[in-house]
């Protein structure tokens, strides 16, 4: 396993105490206050963390690139398609929308990690790229940007090795991407330097869970970053019968925990995301996915352990194969939940994109 330990240095402020005159006439000595040295300031190790990945992603002598603006083709969801998405829900669940997405970029689609940023969303494609979608009034409106994933070369990732991007974590303009076949998650200066950030290894992921090998596609799919500021990761790969989790501690070791998700018959961890609701409370939200020829696919999401907090899709409600989750607090204080979909580049499945609403 390789290791990428990263130091911060503290810089403690000393403050020198001049010495105090004796006292003149005669007069006794009096016990002065005495200053005392300033206490050293503290640097969250997480903080310096992530300071140090956006400096390796773009240096100083970078040229930002932009990411290149695309058309995407917006279709709501109505009629009898719409009613059978919203029999289908929980009482105490709203749905917000339901889009169909498209472009004629060719490059759009196979979408699966998915975090809200300020104006939209950023999903990561299969293909190696980010792409963005504007929101306005919490309603994809067409527009919207693609961005190539570079290495730490500044090469072009190339192929399904390199550039099978299924996870995402967006914090403060870092990106972090959880990727496939290479198991892996790489940091990326979206803020700074745009489509001209370099990837820096984050962690190089494990692929034996017990005496299980880890298949090239049952790689870490969710990633997350959870209230004490680690990166989270899980595995698609079930190990009898859960999803084991992992996480990335502030010096960049990466362990498995003893904690783990169930996952109850076919169903599949594809997707993770954490929210802090008016409370100040963390709330972690998952996202599972089965299918069988026969049934298609099986979509799960939870924010709780309870019934009344999962929202199950399948048929006949329109389903596809949902792999992102993001969740956010509105101000009203509910829960927003989107889920979108990766169609694998195939022509019989499509980029669906699901809004929920949930009153806390």
């Amino acid at each position: 396993m390789r290791r990428f330990i990263l130091f911060a240095g503290i810089l403690a402020a000393c403050v020198a105490v001049a010495p105090r005159p004796e006292p003149s006439g005669g007069a006794p000595k009096t016990d002065a206050p005495v200053s005392q040295p300033a206490p050293a300031p503290q640097i969250d190790p997480y903080t310096a963390q992530r300071s140090a990945w956006r400096a390796a992603s773009c240096a100083a002598d970078t040229k930002p690139t932009p990411a290149s603006d695309i058309a995407i083709k917006i279709t709501a969801l109505s009629g009898t398609t719409r009613e059978r998405l919203v029999k289908g829900l929980p009482k105490n669940v709203a749905l917000a929308g339901a889009w169909i997405l498209d472009a004629d970029n060719p490059n759009f689609g196979g979408l699966s990690g998915l975090d809200t940023i300020p104006g939209g969303l950023l999903a990561v494609s299969d293909a190696g790229a980010f792409v963005a979608i504007a929101l306005e009034q919490d309603t994809p409106n067409g527009k919207g940007t693609i961005a190539y994933m570079r290495g730490a070369d500044g090469n072009m990732l190339s192929g399904k090795t390199e550039g099978d991007a299924e996870g995402l974590a967006y914090e403060d303009g870092l990106a972090l991407v959880s990727f496939e076949r290479d198991h892996r998650i790489e940091a990326f200066d979206l803020a700074r330097c745009g489509e001209a950030a370099r990837a820096v290894r984050v962690a190089d992921l494990p692929r034996t869970i017990g005496t299980k090998s880890l298949s090239e596609n049952e790689g870490a799919e969710p990633l997350w970053i959870d209230g004490d500021h680690a990166v989270r990761f899980g595995y698609e790969m079930t190990v009898s019968g859960a999803a084991p989790l992992g996480r990335v501690d502030a010096e960049g070791n990466t362990e498995l925990l003893t904690a783990t998700r169930a996952m109850p018959g076919i169903q599949k961890l594809v997707g993770a995301d954490t929210v802090l609701d008016q409370e100040g409370r963390t709330r972690t939200v998952f996202l599972s996915r089965g299918f069988t020829p026969l049934a298609g696919a099986t979509i799960e999401l939870s924010w709780g352990e309870t019934a009344a907090e999962r929202i199950t899709l399948k048929r006949p409600m329109p389903v596809d194969n949902f792999e992102g989750v993001a969740a956010e607090t509105l101000e009203n204080g509910a829960l927003r939940l989107w889920i979108i979909s990766d169609d694998n580049f195939n022509d019989i499945q499509q980029t669906l994109l699901y809004a929920f609403d949930i009153p806390q």
